[in-house]
Formats: structure tokens, C-alpha cells, sequence
């Protein structure tokens, strides 16, 4: 049985024996003593000893023994061998040349963001400082690649963002350039101040300030086309209940809506976490999640969409009626009633076809032709659905207003058009 104590380790703590305690305090004592480092520096040496008992094992909370201690003495090396070069002694002068040689050679680069250098979460500055170049060509890369890959760039700029560590610590900072992590290199990097000037922090301020704002209007914007095209295309698909094809309109809805739902909230988070400046493990999750929900809504909509436009083509070509009427002695027609009229195209006779969908409740339309000389005027009545221009009216998309008719002969000039301008006349 071994008496327990609490210590801290650059602000995370331990449980520790009080044997071990000993024997990391005196270690601390004596890197401070040999190398003279300012509390920033030792700040960064705590840390490092944090990574290094998380390697074996020894997470925050967790018991530090004293072989433990001796493990990171082992890992971290003895003070004295990191000792400036004037207090070292001629002894000391093989183990200064053999870390510098480390140092000149180098260590594997780890990927990891460089949060002191970002714009937006330090992923485009940390991937230009893992492969050496500079982190503008990475920037215009990820501009440039949502429009080339239909936005799945920002999908993994995202993943990045969740999975890839930041560079928090001067030992990370090292890791992340390929440097050595020791005791000299530690303290020179906390030596160092954070690059950058105040005009840069500046304007990556305002920028992130303008892209929020932008995110938070796209949100509102989609909420807002949510909210009325929700209710205008509900309005639209119950008018069409004679229709074989609504249950697939309806599909196809449920899935424009969910897929609202999900780019609205999408933004939102964006926006939230734009203005914040930091993107929560459980935000990002959640972003993902719209991401998907939103694919899976897409691929809804387009399956009953597809469905339903193939649905109504066929129950239209099946109900499709036309009735032809004869003018074959006139040379000129002109049309009235109802309905309005189109040039169809060539025929050595003119003739007028009246095409209607033969359905419940649907009439055949009526027509009648009156002759004065050469003129014909055939008036065509048809069942018209009373308000049919009316939006939110039961008619909007009734059967009894899909009635067309076309008049065919040598030429467009077979119409009469002067009382009716909206009429084709040109050839088609």
C-alpha cells in the first residue's frame, strides 16, 4: 500500500505517490535550474510530460508512479544534457553535437492544424505546413473544390476539422513543422512569439464576421422559402388528387421538405460556428448528419419526382382524347371560347383538333363553327373550372382545364390572331 497525493501537470490533474512526487519535482527543479527557462517554457515541458504519460497509459485523473517518472526521465533526458553551452562542461560537449545532429535531421511531420495561422479552423494552414508549401495554394484549393465536387470538398474539409488535432502546445507546433521535441526546442518555441500581425488578426476577424453574416442570411432565407413553398406545394400536390401521380408528388414533398429542414438547420450551425469561432465535436456531428439527411432528401426527391412525372405522362397518354373539326373549305379559322388556340403546324387542308382527358367528371368540350365566306370561326365551350387561375383554388390543377386546341393548315397565317395576341403564329 502506497500513500496517494494530487499534483497538476500545466493544468491537468494527477493523482500521484508520494515517492514519485518527490522525484518529479526535483526532475522540474532541476530543468528549470539547468536551463534557465521562464514559466512559459515549463508551461510547455508539463505538457509534453502530459503527452508522454498519456502514451503509457496515464490519462487526466489517473495514478503516476514512480516508475512512471522514471519512464518520462528516460524518454525526456537528463537536465544537464540540454544544459546551455556555457554551463555545460567539456563532458557535455559530444551530447550538445549529437542533439544538434537530431535536430539537423529532423523527425516525421504530423498532421495537425495550425490554429495559429487560420482563417477558419487552422486545416488549410496545417495540411500547407505537413507538405511544405504555402498555405495559399491549399486555400485556393478548397475555394475552388465545393463547385468542382458538388460540395463534397466541404463535407471533408468538415471530417478534417472533427478529426484532425490541433497544435495547441509548443510540443505540438514541433511535431507539426518535423522538429525534435526537446528540452532546447521547447524552450525556443515558447520563447517564440505567435506570428502574425494585428492587421492580419484584424482582417481575418472582419472576414469571419462577413462570412457569418452571409451563412446567417442564406439561413434565413432558407426558412423562410421553407415556410411558403411548404405551404404553396402542399396547396399544389392536394389540388391533384385525380391524379394517379399524387402519392408520388406527395413522396417527392416529404422529401423537398425534410431536405428544407436539414439545409436550414445546416446553416444555422454554420453560421453558429462561424460566429463563435469554434466547432464543437457535437455541432459538427450534428452538420454532418444534415449532410447526410439532405443526400438521402435529394435522393427522395428525385425518385419521386421522377416517378411522378413518368406516372402523369401515362395516365395522360392514356385519357388523352382529340376531337378534330373540319374546316377544310375555309381559308381562314379563327377561334373563340374558352380556350386558346396555337398553330400545330403544316396541312394541305386547315383543320382544328381539340385535345382533352377523358376522366371522371371531365365533359367533352363542345364545339361549333360558323362560316362567313371563307372565314371560319369555331367556338369551343369546354367544363372550366370556376377561379382556375386562382392559386390556392381547388381547381389550380383540375383535369377539366387541360384542354388545348390547335389549328393546322399552310401556313400560320391560317389564323386569324389580331383578337387574341397571345396566340403562336410563328412556325414551330
Amino acid at each position: 500500500m502506497k500513500e496517494i497525493t494530487k499534483i497538476h501537470l500545466a493544468k491537468t490533474p494527477f493523482s500521484v505517490e508520494v515517492e514519485a512526487k518527490h522525484a518529479l519535482g526535483e526532475y522540474l527543479a532541476s530543468i528549470q535550474q539547468r536551463m534557465h527557462a521562464e514559466p512559459e517554457a515549463m508551461r510547455e515541458i508539463e505538457a509534453r510530460m502530459v503527452e508522454l504519460l498519456a502514451e503509457r497509459g496515464v490519462t487526466r485523473d489517473g495514478v503516476v508512479t514512480a516508475e512512471d517518472v522514471t519512464a518520462l526521465r528516460g524518454q525526456m533526458g537528463e537536465p544537464r544534457e540540454f544544459a546551455s553551452e556555457a554551463e555545460a562542461g567539456d563532458d557535455d560537449a559530444a551530447l550538445q553535437d549529437a542533439a544538434e545532429a537530431a535536430l539537423a535531421d529532423g523527425a516525421p511531420k504530423q498532421l495537425m492544424r495550425d490554429t495559429d495561422h487560420a482563417l477558419i479552423g487552422g486545416v488549410c494552414a496545417g495540411v500547407a505546413a505537413y507538405f511544405g508549401i504555402s498555405p495559399l495554394w491549399i486555400r485556393l484549393l478548397a475555394i475552388v473544390s465545393p463547385f468542382m465536387t458538388f460540395g463534397t470538398a466541404l463535407l471533408i474539409y468538415i471530417v478534417m476539422w472533427l478529426s484532425i488535432p490541433p497544435a495547441v502546445t509548443a510540443s505540438d507546433k514541433l511535431r507539426m513543422a518535423g522538429k525534435p521535441v526537446t528540452f532546447d526546442s521547447l524552450k525556443k518555441a515558447a520563447a517564440e512569439p505567435v506570428s502574425g500581425s494585428q492587421a492580419a488578426q484584424t482582417a481575418a476577424k472582419v472576414l469571419r464576421i462577413m462570412i457569418g453574416c452571409g451563412v446567417l442570411l442564406m439561413a434565413l432565407g432558407a426558412l423562410v422559402a421553407l415556410m411558403v413553398g411548404g405551404v404553396m406545394s402542399a396547396t399544389m400536390v392536394s389540388n391533384m388528387g385525380d391524379f394517379a401521380a399524387q402519392s408520388w408528388l406527395w413522396l417527392a414533398y416529404g422529401c423537398a421538405v425534410l431536405g428544407g429542414v436539414a439545409l436550414t438547420a445546416l446553416l444555422s450551425l454554420g453560421a453558429w460556428s462561424i460566429f463563435a469561432w469554434r466547432l464543437k465535436r457535437p455541432v459538427g456531428i450534428a452538420m454532418l448528419a444534415m449532410l447526410l439527411v439532405g443526400a438521402v432528401a435529394i435522393s427522395g426527391l428525385a425518385v419521386g419526382g421522377m416517378n411522378a412525372g413518368m406516372s402523369l405522362e401515362r395516365q395522360m397518354r392514356d385519357v388523352q382524347r382529340t376531337k378534330v373539326v373540319d374546316v377544310a373549305d375555309a381559308t381562314t379559322v379563327r377561334v373563340d371560347g374558352t380556350t386558346r388556340a396555337s398553330y400545330g403546324g403544316y396541312a394541305e387542308k386547315p383543320r382544328v383538333e381539340v385535345d382533352y382527358l377523358q376522366m371522371k367528371g371531365v365533359k367533352e368540350p363542345t364545339t361549333k363553327i360558323t362560316k362567313e365566306g371563307n372565314r371560319a370561326i369555331v367556338m369551343v365551350q369546354h367544363d372550366a373550372c370556376r377561379d382556375r387561375h386562382d392559386f390556392f383554388s381547388t381547381c389550380t390543377y383540375s383535369p377539366k382545364d387541360y384542354v388545348s386546341v390547335r389549328v393546322y393548315g399552310p401556313s400560320p397565317q391560317t389564323m386569324e390572331v389580331n383578337h387574341r395576341p397571345d396566340m403562336v403564329t410563328d412556325r414551330p
